[in-house]
């Protein structure tokens, strides 16, 4: 039996729907205010309960059958006002999945990271699941909190779960349009014009699912894997979305001026779009930086041909118009 813990966002709603359809039994929690949309007609074909992964009693329900976890819950923030959230939902949350699969001898958890949780690299240095950890500061809180969550992950190695670690890069695909990366899609529809200096590593979400089941399905166990398919700088990544929604791809590269700038423009844009921000200063430092994954461990512990980044955004970019005419806020891939 699967536990899944945020079942209901961009990622886990992917990987319910793939378990469902290779015929397997679902657990999932959620809240009083929890959305369903990205589920979809899914939402009947999954066992529920009233839970959070901070509320341990509603947890010890939720969890009595499982034999499989996969955490996928967590809190995403580059402002200062979300940092006290996003360090209790990431470490204190993972935390608690671990102790109550301890006390319930799960058999085996994949624990869903990122590679904001990776050294930061130097200078042309090409970071892998080796990568010597080095002083250099968090670029963000995000990446600190995420980074606390894994030792939790690696204790549960330690007292006997079978664990894997899995660190995926920048998540796209088909979503909500005003959280997460479909931020992304919705400000280049919007015209909006600056791009920043840095690169970064992407895959697609269908990818990060396949490879989680893949993973959990084997004998693989107590080992951590990079899940990302192309290292690519933002300005050919916001091109190749303004190519495929037909918009004017950005052309003003953020100088520090620049920056602040950015951040105005979009704080208004927020105030009349209700999306997420998506501009900050976390997020200018995080989007000059030059960083880029290996893929080669995943590639050669699994079979899986991976989705390339620009079919990934084109077929992204089809279910974004599509949603638009609609009049949706969100899509995803069938």
């Amino acid at each position: 039996m699967n536990f899944i813990t945020g079942i209901s966002g961009f990622l886990g709603s992917y990987l319910a729907k793939q378990l469902i359809d290779n015929g397997e039994q679902v657990i999932g929690i959620k809240r009083s205010h929890t959305r369903m949309d990205l589920l979809e007609n899914y939402v009947d074909k999954i066992i529920w309960y009233d839970a959070d992964i901070l509320d341990i009693p509603s947890l010890e329900i939720a969890m009595k059958e499982a034999t499989k976890v996969y955490h996928c819950a967590a809190k995403i923030g580059f402002e200062e006002n979300t940092r006290a959230s996003m360090y209790k939902v990431n470490a204190e949350g993972t935390a608690n999945i671990v102790n109550v699969a301890l006390s319930y001898k799960i058999k085996k958890m994949i624990h869903v990271s990122s590679v904001a949780a990776l050294p930061v690299p130097k200078e042309n240095e090409l970071i892998d699941e080796n990568s010597e950890w080095s002083n250099n500061p968090y670029p963000s809180h995000y990446g600190k909190s995420k980074f606390m969550a894994e030792r939790e992950a690696y204790r549960a190695m330690a007292e006997g779960i079978e664990t894997i670690i899995v660190n995926p890069s920048t998540i796209i695909g088909a979503g909500h349009w005003t959280e997460g990366s479909g931020n992304f899609f919705e400000n280049v529809n919007n015209g909006f014009p600056f791009y920043t200096d840095g690169s970064v590593g992407f895959i697609d979400v269908r990818d990060v699912v396949t490879c989680m089941i893949k993973l959990m399905n084997s004998d693989i166990k107590n080992d951590k894997f990079i899940l990302s398919t192309e290292n690519i700088n933002f300005k050919k990544f916001f091109s190749t979305i303004a190519i495929s929604l037909n918009k004017k791809v950005p052309t003003m590269k953020v100088s520090k001026t620049l920056g602040y700038i950015a951040i105005v423009v979009d704080k208004l844009q927020v105030i009349f779009s209700r999306r997420e921000r998506m501009v900050t200063k976390e997020t200018l430092i995080l989007g000059n930086l030059k960083t880029a994954y290996s893929n080669e461990k995943i590639k050669k512990t699994i079979v899986h041909e991976f989705i390339p980044i620009e079919k990934s955004i084109e077929e992204t970019s089809k279910l974004f118009l599509a949603s638009k005419v609609a009049n949706k806020s969100y899509n995803t891939f069938s």
